[in-house]
């Protein structure tokens, strides 16, 4: 009874935490898993906004040029790789707060159709030329905070008090930056090469788009980069695909390693039912041909048998089944879009301890309805 009940907190436990697995797996991330990212560090020489513009402005001209490559764009800090930037935001109309944040990315006019993110509303950029930004794109979670559901476009915001207003230019859709279980935050994106953002950092990750394999898409981009500048190499190389399972990888680890646990104590608990049985029918076999003499059926016999198995499974449920109400507030924390009395994971559990646990009686059922009445009591 005791494994049973144990069987049943454990199962629980892996059935919530598998159920929340699958729900991170189906989170709309906002960008698709194909689109191959490569990062570019220049060295000290490239000291000076401009030298940074011009070298970030023709690798991306090259890239764009190669055949096969359908869309690429440059971006400061892609999504999943736990690099923010924050800035002190102002909007217009809206009454703003001290202190008031929203999450900027730099990017190039084609950066979203590289990694697919959908524009809902407006357009997107047409000119990444430097001198300051005029124009940005926000989010939905901006747009529902800061606008009230309102026309965004045309709308007016700043990063700082003192620099000039920008103007909405675009609404694209949410995406999980931070990481698949946390919702987006406010955001915009500014064009990429703007003196100001450039010289902060000299990195940048290109994102491409292509019907090319992802070995000549690197190929392709590292003599890019080589023709440039030979002293310059590429590193974290990549899909986005990669950055998804890289954030699911301690969910699937607690997963898997709790149902690997579940699994091994269920078996114990079956093998451990059979061997009951097993024992209490040998030890019954007189008492069973006698049954059986007196004019107890075959059926009657297994019903014998199953009654005393099934009876150690509801008492283990229903002491599992208590002690599996009181883990899962213990593991609320670690679920993710699932409550934690889930119906389905609870109903689950019974049926499939009830499955094993009449296949363990089979054999001891099918024995006991094999005795001999008269050899059984010749013995005895």
């Amino acid at each position: 009874m005791h494994q049973i009940a144990l069987v049943v907190v454990l199962l629980a436990g892996a059935g919530l935490l598998l159920r929340s697995y699958v729900n991170v797996l189906s989170v709309q991330t906002g960008f698709s898993s194909s689109t191959v990212a490569v990062n570019v560090a220049l060295s000290p020489q490239y000291n000076t906004p401009q030298k940074q513009q011009t070298f970030f402005g023709e690798l991306l001209g090259k890239i764009k040029l190669i055949h096969g490559i359908q869309a690429a764009g440059l971006v400061n800090y892609l999504p999943l790789t736990g690099s923010e930037s924050f800035r002190t935001l102002w909007v217009e109309g809206y009454p703003n707060e001290k202190n008031q944040l929203v999450e900027e990315r730099s990017v190039t006019s084609d950066y979203l159709s590289a990694m697919q993110t959908p524009l809902l509303q407006g357009q997107g950029f047409s000119d990444d030329a430097p001198g300051g930004p005029t124009v940005a794109i926000v989010n939905e979670a901006f747009a529902k905070k800061f606008l009230g559901g309102r026309e965004a476009i045309g709308r007016h915001l700043r990063t700082d008090t003192d620099a000039p207003w920008t103007t909405v230019i675009g609404v694209a859709e949410d995406v999980r930056n931070e990481s698949l279980e946390t919702a987006a935050v406010p955001q915009i994106y500014v064009p990429f090469l703007e003196a100001r953002q450039m010289s902060v950092d000299r990195s940048a990750y290109i994102a491409v788009r292509s019907s090319l394999s992802q070995d000549a898409v690197v190929s392709e981009i590292r003599a890019a980069v080589r023709s440039l500048d030979p002293d310059l190499a590429i590193s974290d190389i990549h899909k986005m695909s990669d950055s998804v399972t890289a954030a699911t990888a301690s969910r699937r680890f607690q997963t898997i390693l709790l149902m690997l646990f579940s699994g091994i104590a269920m078996f114990l608990a079956v093998v451990g039912v059979y061997g009951l049985l097993a024992y209490s029918v040998r030890q019954r076999t007189g008492e069973i041909g006698l049954r059986m003499a007196l004019g107890s059926s075959k059926t009657g016999v297994i019903r014998l048998v199953l009654r005393e198995g099934l009876g150690l499974l509801g008492m283990g449920l229903l002491v599992g089944l208590a002690a599996a109400f009181a883990f899962t507030r213990l593991l609320a924390g670690f679920l993710y879009d699932v409550p934690g009395l889930d119906p389905l994971t609870f109903a689950l559990v019974p049926v499939l301890l009830f499955v094993a646990t009449l296949a363990a009686c089979l054999i001891p059922s099918w024995r006991a309805a094999a005795v001999d009445p008269m050899n059984a009591l010749r013995h005895e």
